[in-house]
């Protein structure tokens, strides 16, 4: 799972829900789910790693499968980090709002 594909997933959903938004009516994936997917994506990017790991070890795989695996592992959960982070953030902001 690369940036790109990344934000381009996100612009594709961003302009779904305008175009949802626009005809009134909320079919499709809803907010969970979507983040549901990305979670589940960057979990089999960590597995991808950690399986590249050890076929290495076992003296099978080749140095450069297992630098790309842990190297999009990391970017994976640098996301996932971030994304989580803000979440963190929105919610705190919203228990700080004066009812």
């Amino acid at each position: 799972m690369t940036v790109s594909a990344i934000t381009s997933a996100i612009s594709s959903l961003v302009e779904q829900g305008q175009a949802r938004v626009q005809a009134g009516k909320s079919t499709g994936a809803s907010f969970s789910d979507t983040l549901e997917a990305a979670g589940t994506q960057a979990i089999g990017a960590l597995q991808n790693a950690d399986m590249q790991s050890m076929t290495a070890l076992a003296g099978q795989g080749s140095t450069r499968d297992v630098v790309d695996a842990v190297m999009s592992a990391e970017q994976s959960l640098r996301i996932a980090t971030g994304i989580r982070d803000k979440i963190v953030s929105a919610y705190l902001d919203l228990t700080r709002m004066a009812i």
